[in-house]
């Protein structure tokens, strides 16, 4: 199983853009993902 994150930005009146951005993940790497990201401090 994967997990999936999506983010959206631009959807308000004035934006002349829209971006979408996805990331998926397989289940057992998101420890790791997480810990590689906390390392980054």
């Amino acid at each position: 199983m994967y997990i999936l994150y999506l983010d959206e930005s631009g959807t308000h009146a004035k934006s002349k853009h829209f971006v979408l951005a996805g990331l998926a993940v397989f289940e057992r790497e998101t420890y790791f993902l997480a810990k590689a990201l906390d390392d980054l401090e």
